[in-house]
């Protein structure tokens, strides 16, 4: 083995902040690995306090330990060190921490934060390749700091609750729990079955949650969910996430769009026109609606009774008002001779309290729909999410700046 020895045992002192009791006692670099071996010690007079109970102790002996640190210029650097443990009357033989680090990844703290800062831009094969490290390496440090986070949840706050499902890969679903006043991340269940509610609640409940605290739960109009909450959070109010009832309109609207497109090819390649709000087409676009409400086309009409119902919401209502006006707007789509709008009139009718509740709190699951998006960031770099518990990973880390950013 090529060795150099270095003899500035200052400079580097400084550059990894060893301080007493702790002292570099070597230096040398591999020339055949290319790599920087930092070798730590500590004068023998040295005391070190019990890891547990915070008392003086004896020292028993010594354990061998290295952690790869940030490359110093472009060479990977490790630092080695005879850890002492000591030998308390009350706790037994426990390794000392180590300044530069708090775990047992084999990594130094600045080097986990670093790849905790590659990973919110980056795949994790990425940066596997990048810093010579094995992938399972690099989850590992991901998996920790999504398990403090996990760790450090507390919910004896929480009062209003978001929840919303996902596809992560094909058929592959999972389902997001959110503080809406937070915006935090509660909980991510697999799937999206009707005994996730009642999964949440045990996690809820092993976080300081109290049932009886939650006031608002917001969701869509799924029944499970629905029957879930209703017997669990027996004292909130469901609030049916207004997207997710405009939504099964728009569904509506493109059904009938699907019909009618046979006699009128005018129609064709147009779907997100009615789909889209007016405001967010494009001038082309805006064009082609005009041209095509003159028409006198049942899309079009399905259009207009859509607009309505998104109108309500859109004013500062109270929950009287909007009744009123959603009766008027039922009476219009359950007689509008359009098969898909009626269907979608029945669906709010059955569902009036929940989309009325909104009218009182003002909740939307539009935080979730932020976190989602977040998430089909990641599906497009998610080479190595395939396991389902890496994929949760990524979502709790990327929920946790407190980690990423300290």
């Amino acid at each position: 083995m090529n060795e150099i020895i270095f003899g500035n045992k200052e400079l580097f002192s400084l550059a990894l902040n060893i301080e007493n009791p702790w002292r570099i006692d070597k230096i040398q670099f591999d020339q055949e690995k290319e790599e920087l071996n930092i070798y730590v010690g500590y004068m023998r007079s040295s005391k070190f306090l019990c890891p547990k109970c915070g008392k003086e102790c004896k020292l028993h002996d010594t354990k061998e330990k290295v952690w790869r640190h940030l490359n110093f210029f472009q060479y990977k650097t490790y630092i080695h060190c005879k850890l002492p443990r000591t030998n308390c009357k009350d706790d037994g033989v426990l390794l000392v921490q180590a300044p530069w680090s708090n775990s047992n990844t084999g990594f130094t703290m600045l080097f986990e934060e670093y790849v905790l800062k590659l990973a919110q831009k980056m795949p994790i094969l990425s940066i596997s390749k990048l810093l010579k490290e094995s992938n399972g390496k690099i989850w590992r440090i991901v998996k920790k700091y999504a398990d403090k986070y996990i760790e450090e949840l507390d919910f004896s706050n929480t009062r209003i609750i978001g929840m919303d499902e996902t596809s992560v890969k094909g058929h592959n679903y999972i389902t997001l729990f959110m503080d809406m006043e937070t915006s935090k991340v509660m909980y991510i269940a697999e799937g999206k079955k009707s005994s996730t509610i009642y999964e949440f609640k045990n996690f809820f409940e092993e976080h300081k949650g109290k049932v009886e605290n939650i006031e608002v739960f917001t969701c869509d109009m799924s029944l499970g969910f629905t029957s879930g909450i209703k017997e669990i959070f027996t004292k909130a109010k469901i609030v049916y996430d207004k997207f997710h009832v405009v939504k099964e309109i728009n569904i509506a609207v493109d059904e009938v769009r699907k019909k009618e497109v046979e006699d009128e090819k005018e129609l064709k390649k147009s779907k997100y026109i009615w789909l889209k709000n007016p405001d967010h087409l494009k001038d082309y676009q805006k064009e082609k609606l005009i041209k095509m409400s003159k028409m006198n086309l049942k899309t079009a009409k399905a259009y207009r009774i859509k607009l309505a119902f998104q109108e309500i919401y859109n004013k500062k209502i109270t929950r009287e008002i909007a009744h009123n006006e959603i009766k008027e707007w039922l009476n219009w789509a359950i007689h509008s001779q359009l098969e898909p709008i009626k269907k979608a009139g029945r669906m709010v009718g059955q569902k009036i309290n929940g989309i009325l509740n909104y009218f009182d709190y003002r909740v939307t699951n539009a935080v979730l729909e932020g976190t989602n998006s977040m998430i089909q960031n990641l599906k497009s770099r998610a080479k190595g999410y395939k396991v389902i518990d890496n994929f949760k990973a990524m979502i709790y880390l990327m929920n946790s700046k407190k980690f990423v950013w300290n």
